[in-house]
């Protein structure tokens, strides 16, 4: 290191330092756009800073009074031309150059190199640009042959095929992998079909590549199959992933068949040494697709524009019917022949011995009375169902909504279906039940209020208590309650199957 960039080094970190001093002290006027800067007394036209976000700021005077430049460099470093109110009074155009503390350690020897190339106390925007394009493949991670992406859905299919085959075998499980041959879902069977869908974040997120893929009209079971799979430090690489999927399949003679679905999926092993990402498995997420569940309806492809040929999306599982994945009769249940009919699988949830798909039971019957209510008002006051809604309802609604807005919900706007998820399940039934509105209820739903007021009490006595009390619940109250939403959820399929005729 030459004595002049060893000098410069020096006079940075000690100016960043005594900045970041006086801002403890609080006895400054920055702020998270505006940081409190310092001018180099040894380089002319260097100003350095920190903002109240403890950002680095490194500002430099350019000769360029009209070129405007917003760059961002890396994922904590950007570049800009700004107009600072600085210390100095200066309203000369500036080059701020930002980076989030953490990348202190890649800011410094930027500094230095953009400082050293300063000419008469300003830097060309050239000169600046060409030292930043360096510094931006340095900092550049080294692509893997896969994505990150990709390298999660691969992995998430392989470990979904062996988690099936602990159902089916595994050499019939890889038999029905046929997900990266272009086929619409990943696992195929006559009777039933699975659309594996890996995500890194919770709660789960995941992205439907096409509308058909959850199309519940098909003439086989249909289920999204959600993985979790975290990008980790100590968890294993895609080859190795790989390696031991091999090795599964080769104690089943389907060795060759699993080589040739990886290179389907664009894995060649000859470029193994170049993955360095490693990845651990979480959980799963288990979502039968039927009729009633909240997915984007393929019939919308019918409607499309000529010029819209495919339909991309992003589907939160959690807003969707789940069964337990730790309960062994839903692995059996999701590879089993037949549709997801309501009353059937309803009926086998109540035998079930898992009280997670009991509990999932009555969140589901919550939801499509909350469909069914939002249906009705709509068909019922168009779009102006939001005035009709009982006044007494409507303060706690909207306070719900005002507190959704401050933590950043977005689709609020009137009138929204997100209305009705702001309302207490009391609130919802007083929708329901009020005069002016119970008559077209009834008529849909087929039951007398009497009959209706009773069954949603037990209901929703036990989803407050499921959702809101820490006192327990027998299995027979639970039980109890259960078989009376069935009951209920019954009706309110019935309701929208007689909406649909109108």
């Amino acid at each position: 290191m030459t004595e002049e960039r060893k000098n410069t080094e020096e006079d940075i970190n000690m100016m960043w330092e005594m900045v970041g001093l006086k801002l403890e002290e609080g006895n400054s006027n920055a702020t998270e756009t505006s940081p409190l800067t310092m001018e180099s007394i040894t380089k002319q036209g260097v100003i350095l800073g920190i903002d109240t976000k403890l950002r680095y700021h490194l500002i430099l005077k350019t000769n360029d009074k009209q070129e405007k430049i917003t760059k961002r460099l890396t994922n904590g470093i950007i570049i800009r031309t700004t107009n600072y109110l600085l210390e100095t009074n200066s309203s000369e155009q500036y080059i701020d150059i930002i980076a989030d503390k953490k990348w202190k350690f890649a800011i410094i020897p930027f500094a230095l190199d953009l400082i050293l190339s300063m000419k008469d106390g300003s830097i060309e925007i050239e000169d600046l640009m060409k030292i930043a394009d360096e510094y931006i493949a340095l900092w550049k991670v080294a692509k893997e042959p896969m994505d990150y992406r990709s390298q999660r859905g691969l992995i998430g299919e392989m470990l979904s095929i062996q988690k099936i085959g602990e159902e089916i075998g595994i050499a019939s499980a890889i038999e029905k992998w046929e997900g990266q041959y272009g086929s619409l879902h990943d696992i195929i069977d006559e009777h039933w079909r699975i659309e594996v869908k890996s995500y890194a974040d919770e709660p789960p997120r995941v992205r439907i590549s096409e509308v058909e893929q959850l199309d519940h009209r098909i003439d086989a079971r249909l289920t999204v199959l959600g993985i979790h799979i975290l990008g980790t430090s100590e968890g294993k690489t895609l080859p190795e992933y790989v390696d031991d999927f091999v090795q599964l399949g080769s104690t089943c003679g389907m060795e060759n068949k699993v080589k040739e679905a990886l290179s389907a999926a664009g894995y060649d092993d000859e470029l193994r040494e170049e993955y360095t990402s490693r990845y651990s498995q979480g959980g799963f997420v288990i979502c039968p697709i039927t009729e009633h569940t909240p997915v984007l309806d393929a019939k919308i492809l019918n409607e499309a524009p000529h010029s819209v040929d495919k339909i991309t999306y992003r589907l939160a599982l959690n807003d969707l019917f789940q069964l337990d994945p730790r309960n062994e009769n839903n692995w059996k249940m999701i590879t089993s022949k037949g549709n997801w009919q309501d009353e059937d699988f309803f009926t086998k949830i109540i035998t079930s011995s898992s009280r997670s798909d009991k509990f999932s039971v009555i969140v589901e019957t919550e939801k499509i009375y909350r469909k069914l209510t939002h249906n009705v008002y709509t068909m019922t006051h168009g779009n102006k169902w939001w005035k009709n809604v009982p006044r007494k309802q409507v303060d706690s609604i909207e306070n719900k909504l005002e507190e959704w807005a401050k933590k950043g919900v977005k689709g609020l706007d009137k009138p929204s279906v997100k209305y009705w998820d702001a309302m207490t399940t009391g609130a919802l039934k007083q929708c329901i039940v009020t005069k002016k509105m119970w008559p077209i209820f009834s008529e849909h739903l087929g039951i007398s209020l009497g009959n209706f007021e009773n069954n949603w009490k037990i209901f929703s006595e036990l989803r407050n208590t499921v959702t809101h009390s820490n006192d327990s619940i027998s299995e027979d109250h639970l039980n109890q309650g259960v078989s009376t939403s069935k009951i209920l959820h019954k009706h309110a399929v019935d309701a929208l199957k007689s909406l649909d005729k109108f």
